[in-house]
């Protein structure tokens, strides 16, 4: 309800009031807006109508023998639109200064549970720091800002293989995937990770969409989203679209020898884990412009590594 009135009001708004074309900053914009919809001619009925039609039966558009076919956009539309406005909206400085940022809630935390007594308890390590799980809440998606983490997979349990590893996450949609990078240049080891869209599984293709990200939680957290765009210097790679949206959208690769994400021309990934979560390789790639996780070398040792399914509180 809240969408259908929203939109039909800012489509009216742009229609409908003589100010729109002069607007040029965000505060601006609401200000008008309010002006608009508490002037004694703003026709709230019109409004309803814009929003469900007459009746409730949804604008519509009249074809050939009589055949009405309803314009208002489908729910994935309104939601690939909202998903624009958010990422339009987190890169405009002017925006950010008016919204007063309140403390973000960590991501809940499962505790494993085991039937027989006699096999040992899974324990959750990387994901048991609160700060952890705040920087998550604050980095995923939205929708998922509120969910609690469930471990699904261990190296310390369920022990380093790929074909042990796909069937552990397939059921779940959403995954993060938290490690440890063996550095010896480092007191301690960095932790890093990232988040997949969609489940993993052996595949020949390409999946997954947009929201995928690269981040880093321990030193210096930082997360790297995906943005629709190239950041390269190759002229020849640019030249050729197609090959430089294939390495733009190479969001998650998955088969028998190594999972990753992100890609660029020379053909290294933002992240890659091979077969048995032994060995880590990371570099900058198209679309995420991302550092490489690892500060002193592109290839690294792995230590621990815990995949976690987010599951609705």
């Amino acid at each position: 309800v809240i969408y259908r009135f929203g939109i039909a009001l800012l489509d009216l708004f742009k229609n409908e009031s003589a100010v729109f074309q002069m607007i040029a900053r965000n505060d601006e914009f609401w200000v008008a807006l309010r002006v608009w919809t508490h002037d004694p001619r703003f026709n709230f009925e019109h409004l309803v109508s814009r929003a469900y039609g007459t009746h409730g039966r949804g604008p519509s558009r009249r074809f050939g023998r009589g055949l009405r076919v309803r314009v208002f956009p489908r729910r994935q539309v309104i939601s690939r639109i909202i998903k624009m406005e958010y990422a339009r909206l987190a890169e405009d400085e002017d925006f950010e200064e008016h919204i007063q940022k309140e403390p973000v809630k960590p991501l809940g935390l499962i505790e494993p549970v085991t039937e027989d007594p006699m096999h040992e308890k899974i324990k959750a390590i990387l994901a048991q720091p609160v700060e952890t799980r705040r920087h998550l809440a604050e980095w995923l998606p939205l929708s998922l800002s509120l969910s609690n983490m469930d471990l699904l997979y261990s190296t310390n349990h369920h022990g380093r293989l790929l074909e042990i590893f796909y069937p552990a996450v397939k059921r779940h949609k959403h995954t993060v995937i938290l490690f440890e990078i063996l550095d010896n240049s480092q007191p301690e080891p960095t932790i890093a990770g990232m988040y997949a869209s969609q489940a993993w599984r052996e595949s020949p293709r390409v999946y997954g969409d947009g929201e995928c990200m690269l981040f880093r939680l321990h030193p210096q957290p930082k997360c790297w989203k995906w943005r629709p765009r190239v950041n390269v210097d190759d002229a020849d790679f640019e030249e050729n679209s197609t090959k430089a949206t294939a390495i733009l959208e190479q969001f998650m690769v998955s088969t028998r020898n190594f999972i990753s994400m992100g890609g660029s021309p020379d053909g290294s990934s933002g992240l890659r884990l091979n077969e048995d979560f032994t060995k880590g390789e990371s570099s900058s790639a198209a679309g995420f412009d991302n550092e490489p996780l690892c500060s002193s070398d592109s290839v690294f040792d792995v230590g621990l590594v815990e995949v976690y399914g987010l599951v609705s509180p």
